[in-house]
């Protein structure tokens, strides 16, 4: 594999690892932010619980009847709100006791009708049938401008009086903070993409540089010419005292003492078959010599007896 894509896939997974991370951080960021909403809703039920409660201990005391200790919670749970939130509270059968909205007072109203034939109401009591406290997501107007928007509900049972109240609030606002860090995350993201991209880049210019071509192709030229090939041709980039251009200089300096190497050798085999010649002229030229010398030694030897 090229440098350059080793580097491109460490851009890869950077990304990715980046692109896993923001879908981590805004999920668990959102996950908080609904968390933190839902506890707040169930704080404001909690307090109106107790508050409700405070009447229902005084008419069990006898200090109040039970619809002066009822009138006094309503007026009480009544007075727990603001230009934007408030607390409703209904009986099992429906009828309204507390709302901003004076129509609803004194009216049984079960809502609207969901898709399963089951009406809003209704669907509260099945799901507090079991337990005192329960979430209901749903979509509602906001006050004044009649826009829908995605809001909690939580809905909470008043033992003993068969009262239901119930508190939302609405979170599309945590939409807005979502989407916003989001961005936030993605500008971030981009920048830190960019940057490593660029150092990746740089580096690779460098690392070429300094090689002066692929390392693959550099280990595979270093073996040929351990294995003592000398004749391949070179194919070098970058500057000149890149490794490539050092192997390249090595590789013609060696060819160089090679055949200086072969010179050599071929002017010793000369010079040896000369010397060889000479040699085989010397002991010819001894041999006649030696015959020389012997015919003197018979003409000496000869002459001898004649005198005698």
């Amino acid at each position: 594999m090229k440098l350059s894509k080793r580097l491109a896939l460490i851009v890869a997974c950077a990304l990715l690892g980046l692109i896993l991370m923001a879908v981590y951080a805004l999920s668990t960021l959102r996950t908080e932010m609904l968390d933190a909403r839902r506890h707040e809703i169930q704080t404001v039920l909690s307090l109106a619980t107790k508050e409700v409660a405070v009447y229902q201990e005084q008419e069990r005391s006898g200090k109040l009847t039970h619809e002066e200790a009822q009138a006094r919670a309503v007026a009480a749970l009544a007075g727990m709100r603001d230009s934007k939130n408030y607390i409703w509270a209904r009986t099992s059968g429906a009828l309204g006791l507390v709302h901003p909205n004076q129509d609803v007072i004194g009216k049984v109203d079960w809502g609207k009708t969901l898709s399963n034939g089951k009406s809003n109401f209704q669907t509260y009591l099945d799901e507090l049938a079991n337990k005192d406290f329960a979430f209901f997501d749903d979509i509602s107007k906001r006050p004044g401008t009649g826009v829908e928007a995605p809001k909690i509900k939580g809905k909470k049972k008043i033992p003993g009086w068969d009262w239901i109240v119930g508190f939302g609030a609405f979170v599309d606002d945590i939409n807005e903070v979502y989407w916003a860090v989001a961005i936030k995350f993605v500008v971030i993201g981009l920048l830190v993409i960019g940057a490593v991209t660029a150092m990746a880049t740089v580096m690779a210019r460098g690392i070429y540089r300094r090689l002066g071509g692929e390392p693959e192709y550099a280990a595979e030229v270093a073996l040929a010419i351990a294995g003592g090939d000398l004749s391949r041709r070179l194919d070098v980039h970058g500057e000149r005292d890149s490794l490539m251009a050092a192997v390249a200089r090595m590789q013609t300096s060696l060819r160089d003492m090679i055949e200086r190497i072969q010179q050599g050798a071929h002017h010793v085999a000369e010079s040896s078959q000369s010397l060889s010649e000479m040699m085989s002229q010397v002991g010819e030229a001894s041999r006649q010599s030696s015959d020389a010398t012997s015919s003197t030694a018979a003409a000496i030897e000869e002459l001898s007896v004649s005198i005698d």
